[in-house]
């Protein structure tokens, strides 16, 4: 089968294409892996304290999780969902301090 000129040029841009979806597609995996990992992280903590200071949360969620950098908003983030899913829940007196629910 012989190509044109144009033919070679379509098919280098729809594999390019095809490779940059397949990067973002990669991505986009990773970083629901990372969420995951950081809220199994919150809540393996949080088991074994029962009750935490945000900060101190925060530093030893970040400290555990050394083979990627998770960013402190990830970390802020993944507690509010653990918070609106109940697995975690603010004192009412310090807004800082988390108790676990289990």
């Amino acid at each position: 089968m012989k190509f044109k000129r144009g033919d070679i040029k379509l098919l280098a841009a729809a594999s390019l294409f095809n490779l940059f979806w397949l990067y973002f597609l990669k991505q986009d995996v990773m970083n629901e892996n990372r969420e995951h990992a950081v809220e199994a992280m919150i809540v393996k903590v949080m088991k074994s304290r029962k009750s935490l200071q945000f900060k101190d949360l925060l530093e030893e969620v970040h400290s555990l999780l050394r083979k990627f950098n998770a960013s402190i908003s990830l970390i802020k983030k993944r507690l509010e969902s653990l918070t609106e899913r109940e697995y975690l829940e603010r004192d009412t007196k310090d807004i800082n301090l988390y108790h676990y629910k289990s």
